[in-house]
């Protein structure tokens, strides 16, 4: 029981680790976050792709079509919660 409530924790660091290897381009189709990151609100991704800094293995910067697609997807309530977690 302790093994499957740890597990359940770790199922989001385990999808932001998998957004942050991948062509972050694929996040424009809703179906593609759907299947890497179904524990991340458009929110949690929208604030997680905002922070990313290109590096020497990823040096392509986020496509501005990338964020547009989650703001629609972002909820008010999602939207509040991410405000306060800034503050």
């Amino acid at each position: 029981q302790q093994l499957e409530a740890a597990a359940s924790l770790l199922a989001p660091l385990e999808e932001v680790v998998n957004v942050l290897c991948m062509n972050k381009s694929a996040l424009v189709e809703a179906e593609v976050r759907k299947e890497v990151c179904p524990h991340l609100s458009a929110a949690q991704l929208g604030q997680l792709l905002l922070l990313y800094t290109p590096d020497d293995f990823d040096s392509e910067p986020i496509h501005p079509g990338v964020l547009a697609s989650l703001c629609g997807d972002i909820k008010p309530d999602e939207f509040k919660m991410s405000e306060e977690l800034r503050s």
